[in-house]
C-alpha cells in the first residue's frame, strides 16, 4: 500500500493531468512484480512506482508518450516465455508473461479516489478494472471483500477478463517498549508502509525526538493495551524488556484480534509468563498462541539492533503474506504462491 499511497499523492502534483497511470494486470510464469503493482508516469519522465526491476519501465514510458498523445488507454503484453527474447525482445529472459493497463490520469481518477476514500477510512474494498473484452475500462468497485484474499485476474463468462486488486490499509505496528532497539524496528517499518505506534511507560522514552517516524506515540502502563484499538490487520511487538511489563503487556494482547504477536527474550521467558498468566485466570490454548512469536524473527544470525528489527519485520510481512519465510531456492512453485492467505 506504501507504492499507492505515494501514487495518490504524487496525483495532487501540478503537472498531474498529463500523467499516465501503468498497472500490472496479468501476470503467468516469472516476474519482478505481481499484479497490483502501479506506475505514475509524468509528461517530463517522472516515475511514482514501479513495475518491474527496471527492465521494462522504458519501454511502457515509451508507450505512455502514445497514450499521453491519444488520450486512450491501452493493454501492453511482454511474452518472455520464448528462447529468442532474450536477443529481440525486451531481454529480460525471465520466461513469463505480463500484461500492464496503460491509461491516461483522467481515466483511473475515480479509481484513485475511491481508494484514497478507502485509504483514509481505514477499511478494505476491491477495483475491478476490466482490461480485455468489449468493456474493457470499466471498473466496478466492491466494497466488502470477504471472498477475495489477494488481488487477482479472472476471467467471466463472456470472455471478460478482469483485474480485482485488493485496497486494504497499510498493516498497523504496535510497538510495546521504546528502547534504543525499538528505534530501528520503527523506522524500517515506517520505510516499508506500516503506521507504526510506540507505547512505552517511560514518558523519558515515549518521545518524539526518539521516534520522529512514529504515527502515534503513547505513554500508557501494558494494562491500557486494549484502549489502542489492534485488529487483525495489526501487529504488537513486546520489547521493553522488563519482565512484569512485558508479561502484563502479553497478558492484555493475547486476546485482541492480531495477526502477529511477537515477544522479544528468550523461549523459557515466554514460559514462564504464560504459567503465570495462566494462573491469573486467562484461558490461554492453541488459538491464542497461534499468533504468538517466541523467540521472535526469522533465523537470519541477526545481531544488533538493526539486524534483529530486520529479523522481525521479515517475519511480520511474511504471516500477513502467507508464506513460511525460508529459503527461496528450497521452496516449491512460484515464489509468490502464499502457504495461506490472511484476509
Amino acid at each position: 500500500m506504501k507504492e499507492l499511497s505515494e501514487i495518490l499523492k504524487a496525483c495532487r502534483r501540478g503537472d498531474a493531468s498529463s500523467a499516465v497511470l501503468a498497472t500490472i494486470v496479468k501476470t503467468e510464469g516469472s516476474s519482478y512484480r505481481r499484479v497490483g503493482a502501479h506506475m505514475l508516469i509524468f509528461a517530463n519522465g517522472d516515475v511514482v512506482g514501479s513495475i518491474s526491476g527496471g527492465c521494462l519501465e522504458q519501454d511502457v514510458i515509451a508507450n505512455a508518450r502514445n497514450v499521453r498523445a491519444t488520450g486512450k488507454s491501452i493493454l501492453l503484453a511482454y511474452d518472455t516465455t520464448a528462447e529468442e527474447d532474450v536477443l529481440f525482445g525486451v531481454g529480460l529472459g525471465c520466461k513469463g508473461l505480463i500484461e500492464i493497463w496503460l491509461e491516461p490520469l483522467s481515466s483511473a481518477r475515480e479509481m484513485l479516489d475511491h481508494c484514497e476514500k478507502l485509504l483514509a477510512q481505514g477499511e478494505a474494498g476491491v477495483v475491478a478494472t476490466t482490461f480485455r473484452g468489449e468493456r474493457a475500462g470499466e471498473r466496478t468497485f466492491i466494497e466488502k471483500p470477504h471472498d477475495l484474499g489477494r488481488s487477482c485476474t479472472k476471467t467471466d463468462e463472456t470472455g471478460h477478463e478482469s483485474f480485482y486488486e485488493l485496497i486494504h490499509p497499510p498493516i498497523r505496528l504496535f510497538i510495546f517498549g521504546a528502547g534504543y532497539d525499538a528505534i530501528p524496528l520503527a523506522r524500517f517499518a515506517k520505510q516499508i508502509g506500516y503506521d507504526v505506534t510506540v507505547c512505552d511507560r517511560r514518558p523519558a522514552y515515549a518521545t518524539r525526538e526518539r521516534f520522529p517516524e512514529a504515527d502515534e506515540i503513547f505513554v500508557k502502563p501494558a494494562a491500557s493495551v486494549p484502549d489502542l484499538g489492534a485488529t487483525k490487520r495489526a501487529a504488537a511487538v513486546i520489547m521493553s524488556h522488563h519482565y512484569v511489563s512485558d508479561r502484563d503487556c502479553l497478558k492484555a494482547l493475547l486476546p485482541l484480534p492480531l495477526s502477529y504477536l511477537g515477544l522479544m527474550g528468550p523461549r523459557r521467558r515466554a514460559e514462564k509468563m504464560l504459567e503465570e498468566i495462566r494462573a491469573e485466570g486467562l484461558l490461554v490454548g492453541d488459538e491464542l498462541l497461534c499468533k504468538l512469536h517466541n523467540p521472535i524473527g526469522l533465523d537470519i544470525g541477526a545481531e544488533g539492533p538493526n539486524e534483529i528489527a530486520l529479523a522481525i519485520l521479515a517475519e511480520i510481512n511474511a504471516v500477513f503474506a502467507g508464506h513460511g519465510g525460508g529459503l527461496l531456492r528450497e521452496k516449491k512453485g512460484p515464489i509468490h504462491s502464499p502457504r495461506t492467505e490472511l484476509h
